[in-house]
């Protein structure tokens, strides 16, 4: 082979591309490395900067993008707290939108697609040994990168609906269906150490969902029995923080003296309705800036950071209007997956891309990890699938066309 500038070029910028994105994503999983991913993603932005051309495939998705980031600015202008607000469209909006314009270019190339998939994996075991590490200080050195207990059990509710789903559904060697099963059991125990209630229930829901799909053909009975059973189990770990004294009236008894139900929903529902329209401001702890002198006096410090649900959360930062394309940002996705459900050629990327954007909805209904470096995840993986569909869609109108 005759070796050429434009080869040596070729080969320089794909080896680049590979680090860059190993870096990129490996980082997103610990804490505090926040400067080597985004200086990663900085670096592959520049280093593909002659490939954008193919953002122009995921138009809907990208003119949402833009549209709820013009709305987030605009909030800045009656925000309580400027330097919040645009901090927050920095970290929030900004980051997962290159993220999301970048990954598919990333993927067309099959060594950098395999980086990617790779890393992602990498990354998220990691966050495993490092929580798991956090509680059983096996090296206390590390613990400071281990995420908080919000972040990694959302990282696990989203990684086990991928994993069963994969497990099940979709064939395997047998050696990565052997990794896929040891990485299932290692999520499931990090979720016990960790204790996070939502996540319990959500992994309850997951389980009950793949079991539905897996019996419900061949014994209707059997899986419904499994389900009730995978329920119960998901009632009774409302109550895994409460010295494991587990039953229903001890769950029902946890839900109604939640904080979030008895205080916190209650207040800033009503506190919508005083900027319905146009919100408070863009950005995580600006509505409780801006609603500081009306909070109750029995507010806890925790209470008074946010609202404890997204939905409510984007409501407050950007009203009525803004909920609206917020919800919509999601839905457009979600609406090219379910479209892919009706090809057997995209059908387990379609699934998938519902299934773990009804678990990072889920998950945030008792809080909000719609921020940090949870939502730059969730949108690789968006952008992955997006990019699988597409590919698979162009391919399969390639083969028309020639026969």
């Amino acid at each position: 082979m005759h070796i050429t500038k434009r080869n040596i070029k070729t080969t320089v910028l794909l080896y680049l591309n590979i680090f860059f994105c190993s870096i990129f994503t490996i980082t997103l999983f610990m804490r505090d490395t926040q400067g080597a991913s985004i200086s990663s993603l900085a670096l592959l932005l520049v280093i593909n900067v002659n490939k954008y051309k193919n953002i122009f495939k995921f138009k809907s998705e990208t003119s949402i993008w833009i549209a709820f980031i013009i709305i987030a600015l605009l909030s800045t202008f009656w925000s309580a707290d400027i330097e919040r607000s645009l901090s927050s469209i920095k970290k929030e909006l900004i980051y997962p939108f290159l993220t999301f314009l970048i990954i598919p270019i990333l993927y067309i190339n099959k060594r950098t697609r395999a980086a990617i998939i790779i890393s992602l994996f990498t990354g998220y075991i990691l966050a495993l040994l490092l929580a798991i590490n956090f509680k059983l200080s096996f090296y206390p050195p590390l613990t400071q990168y281990y995420q908080l207990v919000g972040d990694t059990s959302t990282l696990i509710t989203i990684s086990l609906t991928i994993l069963l789903y994969s497990l099940f559904f979709i064939p395997q060697h047998v050696l990565l269906k052997a990794c896929n099963i040891i990485l299932i059991v290692l999520s499931l125990y990090t979720a016990y150490l960790i204790q996070n209630r939502m996540a319990m229930i959500i992994i309850a829901i997951i389980i009950s969902m793949t079991i539905t799909l897996k019996t419900y053909k061949k014994s209707k009975i059997l899986s419904c029995l499994l389900i009730m059973l995978m329920l119960l189990g998901s009632a009774l770990s409302i109550n895994i923080r409460n010295d494991n004294n587990f039953s229903i009236n001890n769950s029902i008894t946890a839900i109604k003296n939640d904080p979030r139900v008895e205080l916190i929903w209650p207040f800033y529902i009503k506190s919508t309705f005083t900027s319905p329209l146009k919100g408070l401001g863009f950005g995580y702890e600006v509505p409780s800036i801006a609603l500081k002198e009306k909070m109750p006096k029995s507010f806890e410090p925790a209470y008074k950071m946010h609202a404890h649900n997204v939905i409510l959360n984007k409501t407050l930062q950007i009203g009525f209007i803004g909920i609206f394309f917020f919800l919509l940002l999601y839905l457009i996705p979600c609406k090219r997956f379910y479209q892919a459900t009706k090809n057997t050629e995209t059908i387990h990327a379609g699934i998938i891309g519902i299934s773990i954007t009804t678990a990072f909805f889920l998950k945030s209904m008792t809080d909000d990890f719609f921020i940090r470096n949870n939502i730059i995840i969730f949108w690789i993986l968006i952008g992955l699938l997006i990019a699988n569909i597409t590919q698979n869609k162009e391919t399969s109108i390639q083969d028309k066309h020639c026969t």
